[in-house]
């Protein structure tokens, strides 16, 4: 199969497979899937490393990488498995992570030769490259009912998902093809489908954003094998022969001229003293490295690759993005990345695998699977800028102190929330001292007993705002809590 029908091959997604004759024979108990292609198939391996195969069959084995699709996916695989991936239920209305739950220690270590990280890698790469990605269960015992021990990543080249003709399903199971045209066809219960958002000719599958830059990634490999010629030709002839004006040179006598020249001063003999005959010119000519500049050329194939898969130029390390990159720009940019691109990847992710894979450890509906991104760094507020913002606040007095203070992270201290008390009127020389003065009043006890009242009136009054504030700031602080956990 020639690189043509390759790329025809890859661009067109998994194949279709007809509805089977007769049940497809179980070729196998089980066997870790190999994880890369086989004949007549393209593989994960090489897309992983350039995104796409060439369409002009002379450069496809030397062009075969691209750089700036494989700097993305980095980007974004790297990034991806920061956040560990936790079990929750709720507790009333806020979500409580579970702990110690079997799913989320399986996803650590998902089968014996593979740590939870690469093995998510991988998912998300497959993701991106095939739009999608495939986990196949183990199970222990009965192996169509039995716990699941295992998860072990399955090559989208080797599968897809299959319905049988008249069966009504969606899906009837996935089949997965193995070399020499044999396939075992896998219950739907066993795998776990990550989807890159929906095919709109197949709907059953993904589709990934590579298939619509096959363009612009040719592009950008051409222009990287135009320099690459201009480089080793010198981008002109290196050495010029001019004979004498009289003298005269065919064909046959100009080619052995060259090669004679390119024998004696070429390759290990370069540097070493020549000779011409009398009247015959040796020139050498030269290029301006500045004319050479082949950054437009690049520029606009990595704007649109970094585009499509979601990642600012500049934190994949292309040129596009790294001429206007400041210290300040790139920290809001991974911000941006992070909240753009890979939350929605772990949302999507978190749903797959409790749609697809909590069944198999718990049937209570309150469970999910989710990443957990509170220690993530790049969701993370700037000290700096959440002080500032908290004093502003507290200045403007639209904020308590003991909030600012558990905003912040540090105990409430809700004795800053205390009304102040104002300083008592000063008392004029020689009048007599008290709260009210009631020893200067003619009315006696009745008198007393009333600005007794009024006292009490008052402190009642200052008592209950202090509380109903205090209460306020217990109530805001909950929520702020709830809603962060």
């Amino acid at each position: 199969m020639g690189p043509l029908e390759w790329l025809n091959l890859w661009y067109s997604g998994p194949p279709k497979a007809a509805a089977p004759e007769q049940k497809a024979v179980n070729i196998s108990n089980y066997a870790p899937p190999p994880m890369y292609g086989y004949a007549g198939r393209t593989s994960v391996g090489p897309v992983m490393h350039s995104g796409m195969y060439l369409t002009d069959q002379r450069s496809a084995q030397v062009g075969s990488d691209n750089s700036a699709v494989f700097a993305c996916l980095q980007t974004i695989t790297r990034a991806y498995v920061e956040p560990p991936i936790r079990v929750y239920t709720f507790d009333g209305d806020a979500p409580v992570p579970v702990d110690g739950h079997p799913l989320a220690a399986l996803l650590r270590r998902p089968n014996p030769f593979m740590p939870g990280k690469p093995f998510l890698r991988y998912t998300e790469w497959c993701k991106h490259t095939y739009g999608n990605a495939y986990w196949r269960k183990v199970r222990a015992g009965n192996g169509g009912s039995g716990n699941v021990i295992e998860l072990w990543p399955i090559s989208p080249a080797r599968m897809a998902p299959v319905t049988y003709k008249g069966s009504g399903d969606f899906i009837s199971a996935y089949r997965y093809t193995i070399d020499g045209g044999k396939y075992e066809d896998i219950p739907v219960s066993d795998i776990v489908h990550f989807r890159m958002g929906i095919d709109d000719d197949d709907q059953r599958v993904g589709c990934s954003g590579l298939q619509r830059l096959l363009r612009e990634v040719a592009s950008d490999t051409e222009a990287t094998l135009f320099a690459d010629r201009l480089l080793r030709n010198n981008a002109v002839p290196g050495l010029v022969v001019v004979p004498p004006k009289d003298a005269t040179m065919d064909e046959q006598r100009a080619q052995e001229v060259k090669a004679r020249i390119e024998s004696a001063y070429g390759g290990e003999n370069t540097g070493r003293v020549g000779v011409v005959s009398p009247g015959s010119d040796l020139k050498m000519l030269g290029f301006d490295p500045q004319s050479m500049d082949l950054s437009t050329l690049h520029r606009i194939p990595e704007e649109r690759i970094s585009a499509v898969l979601g990642v600012p130029a500049v934190l994949a390390g292309l040129g596009a993005g790294l001429q206007n990159a400041t210290y300040s720009n790139v920290r809001e940019l991974r911000e941006f990345f992070t909240e753009s691109t890979l939350v929605p990847l772990w949302a999507e992710d978190g749903e797959t695998m409790t749609h697809q894979l909590l069944p198999d450890f718990s049937a209570d509906p309150t469970m999910y699977v989710a990443f957990d991104t509170d220690d993530v760094r790049a969701l993370q507020q700037d000290e700096s800028d959440l002080y500032t913002r908290l004093s502003a606040a507290v200045v403007a007095g639209w904020l308590l102190p003991a909030d600012a203070r558990d905003e912040a992270g540090y105990d409430p201290a809700p004795q800053l929330d205390a009304p102040a008390v104002a300083a008592p009127p000063p008392v004029a020389p020689g009048a007599a001292r008290g709260l009210y003065a009631v020893e200067t009043k003619a009315g006696g006890q009745d008198d007393f007993v009333a600005l007794l009242a009024t006292a009490r009136a008052e402190a009642e009054a200052r008592t209950q705002a202090a509380l109903v504030r205090e209460f306020a700031s217990l109530k805001r602080r909950a929520i702020h809590r709830a809603g962060a956990g």
